[in-house]
């Protein structure tokens, strides 16, 4: 049996490494963190959160879950936002300050039993009284475009900066919430006030 010499061992490997596809859950490259310059984003691409890290992970859309929220550049506001992946009819929602989501609605990449425990090491009262409860944690879109835990569990709520619109979720089902004028908000000073036309 003949050797191979170490240079062709390597190049044969790297080769090898290159010709391997990635598996769909695994990211394409390194992620950023989540406050990084938005300059530093590619607009065509799209980016999964991981809250545990902090961390924005580039995925392909073939690998993206349908319900999930992801991060994604939306060329008709000409800016960044959090939008709800819905499979073939793409994205739903450009998601302003006070929307919130189920943590589960991230793509998350590790177990219930995980995130508690990342949850325990950050904000022990508030794993505890998620443990008490019986409740998954939510997370809420502040106004610097950051997702918190919010202290209290709820359904999912989402204001709509590109419609105005404002929606929330009991159980399955999507709810619009209205107001005497109509349907239209706007987010001021940590409220949402109605829009009249």
């Amino acid at each position: 049996m003949r050797l191979l010499p170490f240079a062709a061992i390597i190049i044969t490997a790297v080769a090898f490494v290159a010709a391997c596809p990635l598996r769909a859950d695994e990211p394409a490259a390194t992620p950023l963190p989540v406050d990084s310059d938005q300059a530093l984003l590619d607009r065509a691409t799209d980016y999964r959160y991981d809250p545990v890290g902090r961390q924005l992970w580039p995925i392909p859309r073939e690998s993206m879950r349908e319900g999930c929220v992801y991060f994604t550049y939306a060329a008709d506001m000409e800016s960044w936002v959090w939008s709800q992946w819905m499979g073939e009819a793409g994205f739903q929602f450009a998601m302003g300050p006070g929307s919130i989501q189920p943590g589960e609605r991230f793509h998350l990449t590790i177990t219930d039993a995980e995130g508690l425990q990342v949850i325990e090491e950050r904000a022990p009262e508030l794993a505890r009284k998620f443990e008490i409860q019986g409740v998954k944690p939510v997370l809420r879109l502040d106004d610097d475009g950051s997702w918190q835990l919010n202290p209290t569990s709820c359904g999912a709520r989402v204001f709509d900066t590109r419609t105005g619109e404002r929606w929330e979720w009991h159980g399955p089902t999507q709810t619009p919430v209205v107001h005497l004028g109509g349907n239209r908000w706007h987010y001021n000073n940590g409220r949402y006030v109605p829009r009249y036309r």
